[in-house]
């Protein structure tokens, strides 16, 4: 009798671990909604249209458009996560259809940019702050119309006060290596939105 009684109790608990097993390793999963983010780069027009860097989840990385809601209050520099399903228009550039979610931890946003991309980003922002870190004999050489002569040198000397950091700042050199040093000297002093913008490209 407790030879069928043993033989009865751990055939129900083999019963039991089976059964667990196949719930915990047989359930449907439920799907993570894609990791995606972007980052304000102009405020928002009177059709709350703006101008955004979009990181998604399907590998585009680049400028975009964005339709904000009537009652959001993007500022620019801002980080947002987005739930993006991957569908953009054939715009340039390509205007995403999205949900921005909560405003991430305000932080000061710094992005790698192409040259070429400054006529995109001025056409949707012009009151910007434009910054050539190179030595004056390269400014008087060539330089981006209203551009502010800044170099490197006087920025790691802390001559930096006249820079409005309420506004934007495009920072570009010769060849990409300054404006990185530059851009991250300037991090620290509360700029909206640092683009690294690397070696100027004059038409």
């Amino acid at each position: 009798m407790k030879n069928r009684t043993l033989a009865w109790t751990l055939f129900m608990l083999v019963i039991t671990a089976a059964t667990l097993y196949f719930h915990t390793h047989h359930q449907p999963r439920e799907s993570k909604p894609a990791d995606n983010s972007l980052i304000l780069l102009s405020p928002p027009d009177e059709n709350q249209n703006a101008l955004v860097y979009l990181d998604a989840a399907n590998g585009y990385q680049g400028l975009a458009v964005y339709e904000f809601a009537p009652d959001d209050r993007p500022q620019v520099g801002e980080i947002y996560p987005v739930d993006f399903n991957g569908e953009m228009t054939r715009s340039q550039p390509p205007k995403i259809i999205g949900q921005v979610g909560t405003l991430f931890e305000a932080q000061t946003a710094v992005l790698n940019l192409p040259f070429k991309d400054i006529h995109t980003l001025l056409a949707y922002d012009s009151d910007v702050q434009i910054l050539d870190v190179r030595t004056e004999e390269e400014y008087n050489s060539g330089h981006w119309p209203d551009a502010i002569l800044l170099p490197l040198s006087e920025i790691r000397l802390g001559h930096h006060d006249g820079l409005d950091r309420s506004k934007p700042l495009y920072v570009y050199c010769r060849s990409g290596n300054r404006s990185t040093q530059a851009i991250e000297i300037l991090q620290k002093e509360g700029f909206p939105l640092l683009v690294n913008l690397g070696g100027l490209e004059l038409d």
